[in-house]
Order: structure tokens, then sequence, then C-alpha cells
């Protein structure tokens, strides 16, 4: 049985000032990079990504070499051939290199877009990250090998904590302190493209990318994550539409009903006061007051007070009128 590898002695952590030194100085230098790169011809801006891409790269390798040799580690017998060829990862290592460049080329040119603000949050994330740092070392270092430590600390613990507070950080000033623009009804290219002007106008490396509309007009089709929402919303205008109808027409014909039902039954007591009125008008004293309001009086307002009284004001219409 092969024994098992010793781990290597690791020296003391740097202390604490120093690091927070070395954070300070990075985060001014990717600063004063960023404002070097508005101003100095794109030979020069090219120069600068592999300056940049380097401490990326290196990142990005240690992680793969982690998951590569952790596999290895459980998958193979510590001296046979696969163990050996594959434990030093140089292809997978060198296939992050263009990774790596595209990263900075991105990070470059959202840094541009970056202001003040923006720039203290990044500046006091990145003395936040040291404190962090120490502090999951401390809260894991009886759990972890001593010469994974550091890998495992940088990896998920570190990295997601740190991008779940920089992005509320973010957050809290774009929409509670600066205030974010409304462009809800802005469609996706249309930001993209005011985005990609107002960069151009900004800096003194100005490409001819004139060739490259079509295709990035397409990637941006492509990417828009509301590229479904116009045949979408004609779906759900047509099917609301139809529903309205609908709802109007069942509606419509209700309150058809329900007016003529209540129609119905405001005349009902007046229909059965009619008799009452035909009563009065064939009566001996109906004759005579008719006839004394033919010759002495007003014959047609005799008829109206005798028809409201007997028809209207019997049945108490109108107020069974308002109520309805």
């Amino acid at each position: 049985m092969t024994p098992p590898r010793p781990c290597p002695v690791t020296g003391a952590p740097p202390a604490l000032w120093r690091v927070l030194l070395w954070i300070i100085l990075a985060s001014l230098g990717l600063l004063i990079l960023s404002e070097l790169a508005r101003h100095v011809p794109c030979w020069a801006v090219l120069l600068m990504t592999p300056l940049l891409a380097y401490p990326l790269w290196l990142s990005l390798r240690e992680s793969f070499l982690f998951r590569r040799r952790l596999m290895l580690d459980g998958a193979t017998p510590q001296d046979c051939a696969v163990r050996r060829l594959a434990w030093g990862g140089h292809v997978g290592a060198a296939l992050l290199v263009p990774l790596a460049l595209g990263m900075v080329v991105l990070l470059l040119a959202l840094s541009l877009r970056l202001n003040a603000h923006q720039w203290a949050i990044l500046i006091a994330d990145a003395l936040l990250l040291v404190l962090l740092y120490r502090f999951f070392q401390r809260r894991i270092a009886s759990q972890i090998h001593p010469h994974l430590l550091g890998m495992v600390v940088r990896g998920w613990p570190l990295r997601w904590t740190n991008l779940g507070l920089l992005t509320l950080a973010f957050f809290v000033l774009s929409f509670f302190v600066q205030g974010a623009p409304d462009l809800r009804q802005e469609s996706w290219q249309a930001v993209a493209d005011q985005a990609f002007q107002d960069a151009r106008h900004s800096v003194d490396c100005d490409l001819d990318l004139s060739q490259f509309e079509n295709p990035a007009q397409d990637v941006l089709t492509w990417i828009d994550p509301c590229r479904v929402m116009p045949s979408q919303n004609a779906e759900t205008q047509a099917a609301v539409d139809t529903e309205v109808d609908s709802q109007r027409t069942r509606l419509t014909e209700e309150t058809k009903q329900r007016i003529a039902q209540e129609v119905d039954q405001l005349f009902a007591p007046v229909e059965v006061a009619v008799d009452d009125y035909l009563d009065w008008y064939f009566t001996v004293l109906g004759e005579y007051e008719r006839l004394g309001a033919l010759i002495f009086g007003d014959f047609p307002q005799l008829m109206k007070e005798q028809l409201e009284a007997h028809l209207f004001e019997a049945t108490d219409f109108q107020a069974r009128e308002q109520t309805l």
C-alpha cells in the first residue's frame, strides 16, 4: 500500500497590512489602466490586455487545476501514467488563455462606464475581500488540508459571497442613490446601441466596427431575453380582447335582462292601480268633477292630477324609481 503523500509545509500568512496594501495598489492600477485606455491608441490597448489577463488567467488556471487534481486523486492510482500526464493540466490551462483575454476586454469596456461612486465601491469591496478571505480561512482551517486551504477559500465561499455583496452594493447605488433610467419601454438592441455609442465617444481608440454591424445585431437579437415578447404580446392581446368581448357581451345581456325585470317590477303596481283609476273615472262623482272642470276649471290639469294620484302617488312610484 502506497503511503499518503505528505502535505507541504506552508509558511505563516503575510501580515494583513501588506495584503491590504497590495489590494489597494492593484485596484488603483486597474483604475489607472482604465483611464489610460481612454487616451492611448489601439495598439497600446492591445498591449495592456495581456498585462491584465495574466492575473486573471492565474486565477482561472488555479481553479481548473484544483478540480482536475481532486478528480485525479480520487480516480487514479498515484503512480499511473494517466495521472502523470494529466496532473500538469497544460492543455487545459492553455485553453483558458482566450477566455482570460476575452474577460479582460469586457472588463476594460465596462470599466470605462464606471463613475467615481462605482470605483469607490470596487476599491472598498477589494479591501473587504481581504477581510472575508481571512475570515473564511479561520472558519474552515480545521476542515481543509493546509496546502489546499487557500484554493478552497478563494473558490465558492469567497467568490459567491463577494459577488453577492458587490451586486447588492451596485443595486443600491443604481436604484436608490443615483437613480436608474427607466428603460422598460426601450428595446434591448436600442439600449445596447446607445451604450456602445456613448462608449465610443469616450475613448480615442475608435475602431471601425461597421463591418461587424450586421453580425452584432444578429447576436444582440439572439441574446435579447425579450425577443419572443412581441409575438407573445400579440397572442396575449388577442386572448385578452376575446375575453373582454365575451365578458362585455355577457354583461350586456345580463344588464338588459336585469333592467327588463326591474322595469316590470316597477310598473307592476301601476298596472294594478289602473283599476282604481277607472273606478274613479266611471263613478258619478268622477263624472261631476270632470264636468265642473270642463265648465269652470282646467280639465287637462284635473285629469293629470287624478292620473298621478291613482297610478303613481298611491304606488310610491317615484321612490321606487330612484331606488332602481
